[in-house]
């Protein structure tokens, strides 16, 4: 293990605006898309679907937010 922090990705400007709440609900250094652990997405609406697709297609974890925890 190399000590680093994993990462998340986001994929979306209102969670990239959160960033700040993810880091401390996940526990992880919000990036974007590229080279991550994980990824975020709002939940499970439509306009995750990108994210979802993401973490699919590189067998990462997806983690939804939802907007009323996260405000």
């Amino acid at each position: 293990m190399t000590g680093r922090t994993p990462r998340i990705a986001i994929f979306s400007s209102g969670l990239w605006s959160l960033r700040q709440e993810i880091s401390l609900i996940s526990g992880m250094t919000p990036v974007l898309p590229g080279a991550s652990e994980a990824v975020a997405g709002w939940g499970h609406k439509p306009t995750a679907r990108l994210a979802r697709r993401f973490a699919r297609r590189f067998h990462m974890p997806y983690i939804g937010f939802e907007d009323g925890l996260l405000r």
